[in-house]
């Protein structure tokens, strides 16, 4: 398994629980990092074998020209460890390693001998339609198709492979991510950090956004959409996580004077107790692969509005069944579905049920079933598995 480094995000989260689960059941897994020394390999199984590119440590979370020049300088230190240890499969992890997986597979000198997956974790085109543009068809494509097959985390992803890059669906197989963790129930449990949490105000009921910093995930516009709801209704907001865009976002609370409305306490060790606590989960991304906040969030019967961006989301919320959906990059559609939202509680064991496959238990089996008949038929690249194939 293939990943840039250990660090925040959703990809490196689901590459902790597959790496782990997978040795757990057995498997000799390496986990292979362009960087090393990130906080997350602190949480490694000690049956998984970390295997460094390099020494150096990874940059710090947004920093994307220090991973791009990780990435770059490890291809031939990937192409090395191929050719010495020689393992069944290659599995890239995440959108932006797959050209590094491609061409340190490609410099093998037998490459046949070990499959190729690419993991495709995000919307590969970011647009609705999934076509894209020419310049990013034509920069992506070489990459993913040199792919003996490709798992994709949602079938809006699968989508933008087989329009946005002319994949043929038959090289896509749709794959659950283990997402929720064994012990969910019990970290739910637990006293949240943050005293809007700890403390709750039924005449002012506390909205929840989880995520990076990052313009993909909208956070900006989410300001914009409270600072509408505000002027409808008393809520309080608070915004976990961390990222280059902490100081836009912080400088837009002062300018929208939401400082006593809002808060950015940082990354929380405990999402579960926040989310089983909250009044609403608000997703107000502009793009997704699969929303792991989405899911956490139901998974402990929090109510959701989300954008309906390119990704997983609608198939997530059952095309807005269990969950509002507003179209993405309107504040002022996202503003009218929180203060809906917050007038009309959801059956919270309807959305508890709503997302069983996404347990770690049960996406772990569905990864190796699958990556077993991978070995079993080297022509399953071509075949894949009916059950659980984009289009079955």
């Amino acid at each position: 398994m293939f990943i840039h480094a250990l660090t925040i995000g959703g990809a490196q989260s689901r590459t902790l629980a597959l790496a782990n689960g997978l040795a757990a059941r057995g498997h000799q897994v390496d986990l292979i990092v362009a960087a090393r020394g990130a906080a997350g390999e602190t949480r490694l199984d000690p049956r998984v074998r970390l295997v460094p590119l390099s020494p150096r440590p990874p940059e710090t979370v947004g920093s994307g020209l220090r991973r791009i020049a990780d990435l770059m300088t490890s291809i031939p230190a990937l192409a090395r460890y191929l050719n010495s240890a020689g393992p069944d499969i290659l599995l890239s992890m995440a959108n932006h390693v797959a050209p590094i997986a491609a061409l340190g597979h490609a410099l093998m000198r037998r490459p046949k001998s070990t499959l190729l997956v690419l993991r495709a974790s995000n919307h590969v085109t970011r647009t609705p339609s999934a076509h894209g543009n020419a310049l990013r068809r034509l920069h992506l494509q070489p990459f993913w198709t040199q792919a003996d097959h490709i798992i994709a985390v949602s079938g809006s992803v699968a989508d933008s492979l087989i329009v946005g890059l002319g994949i043929a669906p038959s090289r896509i197989t749709v794959l659950p991510s283990p997402i929720l963790p064994d012990d969910l129930a019990a970290r739910a449990a637990q006293t949240p950090e943050h005293d809007w949490l700890r403390a709750p105000d039924p005449a002012r009921p506390t909205l929840l956004g989880i995520g990076r910093f990052v313009p993909q995930k909208g956070f900006d516009l989410l300001l914009d959409a409270f600072d509408q709801l505000r002027r409808r209704r008393s809520a309080r907001l608070l915004l976990l996580g961390e990222g280059p865009q902490r100081p836009l976002l912080e400088e837009k609370v002062r300018q929208l004077g939401l400082e006593d409305l809002v808060s950015l306490p940082g990354i929380t060790r405990n999402p579960f107790a926040a989310l089983s606590h909250a009044d609403l989960f608000v997703l107000p991304s502009r793009w997704e692969g699969l929303p792991a906040t989405l899911i956490e969030a139901l998974a402990c019967g929090c109510p959701v509005v989300a954008a309906d961006c390119p990704g997983g989301v609608r198939e997530v919320l059952q095309d807005g069944r269990i969950g509002r959906l507003a179209p993405p990059g309107d504040a002022g559609l996202l503003a009218a579905a929180m203060d809906e939202a917050l007038s009309q509680k959801p059956d919270r064991t309807v959305l508890q049920n709503a997302i069983q496959p996404y347990r770690s238990a049960a996406a772990i089996a569905a990864y190796e079933a699958w990556l077993l008949a991978c070995l079993a038929g080297r022509d399953m690249a071509r075949t894949p598995l009916k059950t659980g194939t984009y289009g079955s």
